[in-house]
């Protein structure tokens, strides 16, 4: 399975192209019904802004896999947890925090 930290990908991106970061989005996973992040999804960086707004912070990895995103972060509690959102509306599917 392949990741992609969402920190390391904005560093590179910046690296590259100068600060106007592009992310592209973490794929991982064969098994799921989508792949691939597909237009009507939300990119990366519009998870990550949603998360910010919400309370969460230091979101360290924002991944695509079996169809969902995953993520883990620190929420407004400052609990380590990993969630999973639904790729189209952002809504969280899944919380779980860890120990």
């Amino acid at each position: 399975m392949r990741t992609t930290s969402l920190l390391s990908a904005i560093a590179l991106a910046v690296g590259i192209t100068g600060g106007a970061a592009i992310i592209s989005p973490a794929m991982a996973g064969d098994d799921g019904p989508s792949r691939f992040p597909t237009a009507d999804m939300l990119s990366i960086a519009e998870v990550h802004q949603r998360l910010v707004a919400d309370g969460f912070t230091r979101i360290e990895e924002i991944e695509f896999d079996d169809g969902r995103y995953e993520v883990e972060a620190i929420d407004s509690d400052g609990r380590e947890v990993e969630l999973e959102l639904d790729p189209r509306t952002g809504r969280i599917l899944k919380k779980e925090f860890d120990d």
